[in-house]
């Protein structure tokens, strides 16, 4: 039998690796490039984003970062 907090330290691992924050800073995604974070709403990290095509500067939602880039509306690009 495995012992109460042994079993806890396993599961506290796992929600830590899964749900830890990830860092994005300086990564280029489609044609955003991440500057730095930006403050949470919702609980949701958000971070600051700028079109490498025109320069347009833009908070976006990790997730959304990650899944699918929103089109730049500055230049249009990723459309």
């Amino acid at each position: 039998m495995v012992s109460r907090s042994r079993a806890c330290r396993g599961l506290r691992k796992f929600f830590v690796d899964r749900f830890a924050l990830k860092d994005e800073t300086g990564k280029v995604r489609a044609h955003w490039q991440v500057e730095r974070r930006s403050p949470t709403l919702n609980g949701n990290a958000r971070w600051l984003c700028r079109c490498m095509v025109c320069g347009l500067e833009k908070v976006i939602e990790g997730i959304l970062l990650r899944s699918k880039p929103p089109a730049c509306k500055g230049c249009r690009a990723g459309r």
